[in-house]
């Protein structure tokens, strides 16, 4: 059995900077991102997790659930709007209303 979605998103959440599943490497942890295909779906800062909430499909979504699920003595901030293939930093796309990070 090789590495899930499931394991990728719980070392990234315990500060894992490298991992890789699938055999396309479709799910990964680059330092403090993790990229699905080529978007950074979540990231980390101190005391805090960036999470993407824009929606691509529906393995995305999954991967999006099982981080909010896995994060829950975490503090979360949400980042919208953020475009495909976007691999930069989630920052710019909180919006003003979260907390400051």
């Amino acid at each position: 059995m090789g590495i899930t979605q499931k394991m990728i998103v719980q070392d990234f959440i315990m500060g894992q900077t490298e991992g890789v599943c699938g055999g396309a490497g479709n799910l990964k942890i680059i330092g403090d991102k993790l990229i699905h295909y080529q978007t950074v779906i979540a990231e980390r800062r101190p005391d805090v997790i960036i999470l993407n909430m824009t929606r691509y499909s529906l393995v995305t979504g999954r991967i999006q659930k099982d981080i909010g699920n896995y994060t829950m003595d975490k503090k979360m901030i949400y980042a919208r709007g953020v475009p495909e293939g976007y691999r930069g930093e989630l920052v710019d796309f909180v919006k003003s209303k979260e907390p400051s990070i």
